[in-house]
């Protein structure tokens, strides 16, 4: 037994709406207007520490290395034509 999804896809397509989806954005709206994130509101004191964590988290991750770097070579904006929007533009010679 094969299921071809493209005839189950016009199947579908071809259905009624069914009457309950008529509504259901606005049911949904009202019940998010209507919802009260003020009463949910975290503690002054686990926000900061929350914070805290993060930016201690941050700098130690950005302190320890992950392999050793090394430059290739000097960068200078004008040694690097290849990546000048003409060079880019112009097709290859």
């Amino acid at each position: 037994m094969t299921n071809d999804i493209d005839e189950n896809l016009k199947r579908l397509t071809a259905a009624p709406v069914s009457g309950r989806l008529a509504g259901l954005e606005d049911s949904v709206l009202e019940r998010v207007a209507g919802y009260n994130f003020a009463a949910h509101e975290l503690p002054m004191r686990f926000r900061v520490a929350a914070i805290a964590a993060a930016l201690v988290l941050g700098v130690v991750g950005g302190m320890v290395p992950t392999e050793r770097a090394e430059a290739v070579g000097p960068l200078s904006p004008f040694g690097a034509t290849q990546f000048a929007p003409s060079a880019l533009l112009a097709p290859l010679r």
